[in-house]
């Protein structure tokens, strides 16, 4: 059973009737599908602590170490959620706040750093959080994830 249905068949037949089954329960754990969370951050500790607490809550996680890496997750991956350090070994990552929040209008931003950086300029700074490290679990849960 391959989960299609032939329009040959009788819809009244149990086959059909199983299809049919099968299909909406392959298309409801679809529609159940976690929230992707990408984290920017050379910091290899805490990014596995943050993979760690978002997993437990059921979010599909990935890291990258590089903004370059970053960069290439953040399209091939498609978050919803961008957690981007600044100071990156290969460039700063606020410096490209405006330009993603612009490419992915959907995608809500977290700056995190542990330095004071310039807040980005030219961006709607509704549609981005800056966050202090170290930050705690506390401040992660507030975030409402």
């Amino acid at each position: 059973m391959n989960g299609e249905i032939d329009p040959q068949e009788d819809k009244d037949s149990p086959l059909v009737h199983r299809k049919k089954l099968w299909q909406f329960f392959c298309s409801s754990l679809n529609m159940g599908s976690a929230k992707k969370i990408l984290i920017v951050d050379d910091e290899e500790d805490l990014c596995l602590l943050m993979k760690i607490y978002f997993s437990r809550k059921q979010y599909d996680v990935s890291i990258a170490n590089t903004l370059q890496e970053g960069l290439a997750k953040l399209e091939s991956l498609q978050p919803d959620v961008l957690f981007l350090d600044n100071n990156l070994p290969d460039g700063l990552g606020w410096d490209y706040a405006p330009e993603i929040l612009d490419k992915y209008p959907d995608l809500e931003l977290h700056l995190i750093s542990a330095f004071h950086p310039n807040i980005p300029q030219n961006v709607d700074r509704a549609r981005l959080k800056i966050m202090e490290k170290p930050f705690t679990q506390k401040q992660l849960n507030e975030l409402g994830y």
